[in-house]
């Protein structure tokens, strides 16, 4: 019988704006998509405007995403404490995750900051699924550190000033 017990990864990075900036991003799913790179394929709200239910269809990871292969996983939050909780479930097919997002205040100095830890326990729901986590464990952790990376990009553009309009008009 094969390995079905859960299987657990986090990733964690500071940040360099306070955490009620770091939940503007956090707290509503749809700012979610840009943070999954190229893996989110497709994403539908099932909640309308609330943006606490998802479905995404997700792209597989090398070697099966090579092939084209996608899952269809359905989001939703589970709890928000803002600024410092998110706590949600992602269902894909008989396979489950709990997900947490812990944001923290860190003052370096001057100086405030936030330390962001994204972590995830997944239950496989079945044997081939347990395998294929197993052999995704190493793209896991390096895609956990990617999307805390688009995280704090995302929440550094936040506080970006908009981009100056080109003057009309003509030039002599």
């Amino acid at each position: 019988m094969a390995d079905r017990r859960p299987i657990e990864f986090s990733a964690q990075r500071r940040i360099g704006r306070a955490p009620d900036r770091v939940f503007i991003v956090l707290a509503d799913l749809r700012s979610h998509w840009p943070l999954l790179g190229g893996v989110l394929a497709e994403a539908e709200m099932l909640d309308g405007e609330r943006g606490e239910r998802a479905r995404l269809a997700v792209r597989m990871p090398p070697p099966l995403g090579w092939l084209g292969a996608r899952r269809i996983v359905d989001t939703e939050v589970l709890e928000l404490r803002a600024p410092e909780l998110l706590r949600g479930r992602a269902v894909a097919g008989a396979s489950s995750a709990l997900i947490e997002w812990r944001v923290a205040e860190q003052r370096g100095g001057r100086a405030t900051g936030s330390h962001v830890r994204f972590s995830a326990v997944i239950a496989p729901g079945s044997v081939f699924d347990s395998m294929l986590l197993r052999l995704a464990r190493p793209w896991l952790a390096r895609h956990g550190r990617r999307v805390l990376a688009r995280l704090d990009a995302e929440v550094i553009a936040l506080d970006a000033p908009p981009a100056a309009e080109p003057a009309e008009g003509t030039v002599s």
